[in-house]
Formats: structure tokens, sequence, C-alpha cells
């Protein structure tokens, strides 16, 4: 999403950004925003406590606002007021008066929150925000969730599944061992701090003596072959079975309407112009994949992506569909994850 050194990981339910802002992100910053601007009292959001740091929606505004410049602040409030009001008319046209919403949560923990909210068991739902509705005359209760992507990218990273649903989804049976072969590795080499985080600043420091070098390598060599691993397993699959991935993956069914609303920006400075477009994956993934008369998966590579390809109707062409890229999180101590793009992919709504 945000170009200069990013990396998005929704497995840990947010959106990491390298940079001056590291463990807190200008995405997080964006979200919590949209989230205040939605509030029928503009407040911040009081559900629910950033996955990794355990601040609050307040606390994490407040801590990244102070890293960052008042012109990148300011850019970044505007595009959420904006992304919230695009968002309120979306909604009246589906049938959701936002005249009726009443809470607003931060979901960072993705499905755990979403289920706290709701009170439904909903593992499919990667809302950032949801939303809860209540009629006032009725007194029915329903909630709306947003998935929320932001940046200049034209093509946003729509999921990063956790390596245990990966695992399952591909059929790629190693993904979870290699993650566990890759910690031992690491704490082999002497990271034993007390979390992960604390592993992290360690290596941040001494990223570029022996030590650190050896910690990147193993992570590196572990994308690798978790790449590896799920283009041999996706292979086994039919071209039916592929749409079937790819629409699982993007927009599996879920208990409550969830959105996408992808803030698009001009580029990745202060004072950026962005547009909004918005889209309902579990509806509008098949108009896409209806383009295509077969997938096939492209040819394994060296690299840390995979990636499915769709022959066109129109063009007899094989263009890339779908490609997952398995990264570490900032480094080799956070974590790995998958991204997930659509290339091509373009929502039908533009507000």
């Amino acid at each position: 999403m945000l170009g200069f050194k990013e990396f998005i990981n929704e497995s840990y339910g947010s959106l990491f950004l390298v940079e001056a802002v590291e463990n807190d992100s200008k995405g997080k910053l964006f979200e919590i925003l949209h989230a205040k601007f939605m509030h029928p009292k503009e407040e911040f959001p009081t559900h629910y406590r950033d996955e990794v740091t355990q601040k609050s929606p307040q606390e994490t505004h407040d801590s990244i606002k102070k890293r960052i410049t008042p012109a990148e602040y300011r850019t970044i409030h505007d595009h959420a007021r904006s992304s919230a009001q695009h968002m309120k008319a979306h909604l009246k046209e589906q049938g959701h008066d936002p005249e009726h919403i009443t809470h607003v949560a931060w979901t960072s923990n993705g499905e755990s929150d979403v289920a706290k909210f709701t009170g439904k068991d909903d593992p499919h739902n990667d809302s950032d925000v949801m939303y809860q509705f209540k009629h006032p005359k009725t007194g029915v209760v329903k909630h709306v969730g947003v998935s929320l992507k932001y940046g200049s990218q034209k093509d946003p990273n729509f999921r990063n599944p956790g390596l245990e649903s990966l695992q399952r989804m591909t059929g790629a049976n190693t993904l979870v061992s290699r993650f566990t072969k890759h910690k031992k590795k690491i704490s082999q080499l002497g990271y034993n701090e007390s979390s992960a985080e604390k592993n992290h600043e360690v290596w941040k420091k001494e990223k570029d003596s022996a030590r650190g070098k050896a910690a990147n390598d193993s992570k590196l060599q572990t994308t690798r072959a978790m790449a590896r691993d799920m283009h041999k397993a996706l292979s086994q699959k039919s071209s039916n079975q592929l749409r079937d991935y790819i629409r699982q993956i993007v927009a599996a069914p879920t208990q409550t309407p969830v959105y996408r609303l992808h803030a698009h920006t001009t580029h990745n400075e202060a004072g950026s112009k962005v547009t909004h477009h918005v889209d309902e994956p579990t509806k509008d993934i098949d108009t896409h994949l209806d383009q295509f008369s077969e997938f096939v998966m492209d040819k394994p590579g060296k690299g840390i992506s995979v990636t499915i390809k769709g022959r066109h109707k129109k063009t007899g062409k094989l263009v890339n569909v779908l490609t997952h890229g398995v990264k570490g999180v900032s480094g080799p101590m956070m974590g790995i994850a998958a991204t997930t793009r659509l290339p091509g992919y373009r929502t039908k709504k533009k507000k």
C-alpha cells in the first residue's frame, strides 16, 4: 500500500510501515481516524487495543501523531475524513443508514475483535473497522464491516492470511514447520529476549553484523522455501479449484456484510490527493473472475512470490490474476505473512 519501504501484515491485523514510523503506521492512523469520523459523535473508538503494543486506539493515534510531521498528519486526517464521508454515502445506497450508527470499533486483531464486537464467530471477516447500527424504532441491531486500504499503489494488498490458514488452503503442509525451524535458528543465534518485539529492537541495532545478517538470511531462505512449497501444492489444483482458491482467499463468505474501501493517493507524501474506491468483495470478485476461461499456475521461480494466471476470454492471453508474496514482518523477528494482490482487479464503485 504505502510505497516507501512498506509492509502490510493483516495476519497480525494491521498495516506495518517500515520507515520513520515502524511498528506503528500511517495505515493504522488512517484506520483509527476513519473510525473516529464514522462515530456519531466523532469520538475515538473505544475498542480494541493494538495487537502488538496493546495501546488503545487513541493512545495509538497519539503515538503515531508524535512521530510524523504536522503536514503528514493533516493529509492523513483529511483523507480519513473524506473516506468516512464516502463510506457513509455508500452505506446509505446499500440500505444501511449511517444516521443509525451507534458504535464504531477498531478491530485491529481481525476476527477475534470482530467476534467480541458482534457476538458472532466470523473467521473470514478481516474488517479493520466495524460499525454497529441500531434502528431507532424497532431497536434491531446489525453490524457492517470495512477493510481499509490506504496508499498510492494501484493494486492494493487484499489479505494477509496467517500461516496456518495459508497452509490449510493451499495444501502446502510444511509452512508452519518451516517457520518453527526459522524461530529455532533465531534462538540459536542468541536472540532470546522476552518477546519478538524486543528481539527486533536488538536486531535493528546490529542488522549489518554477522549475526544480524545470519538471522535475515534464515528468514529469506524460509520465505523462498515456503513459496516453493505453495507453488508445488497449488500446481496440483485444477482450473476450477484455483478459481475457488482465489475466491476463498479474497472474498470468503462472512456473517456480516464487509466492504472494502481503497483510499488511493496520488503519492505518499504530505499534500497528496485521494480518490475512494468501494466494493463488496463477496459479490464483485465473481464478476472479475468471469473474465477468464481457465486458471493455471505460473512457472516456479526462485523468489518469494507465487502467481496464478488466467486466460482472458477476449484476448486469449495468460495474465496474472493473483500473486502471493511471502515476507518477513519488519525483518526476521516479527513473523512471516503472505501478501495477496489481484493485478487488474478494479472496484465497481469510484467515489
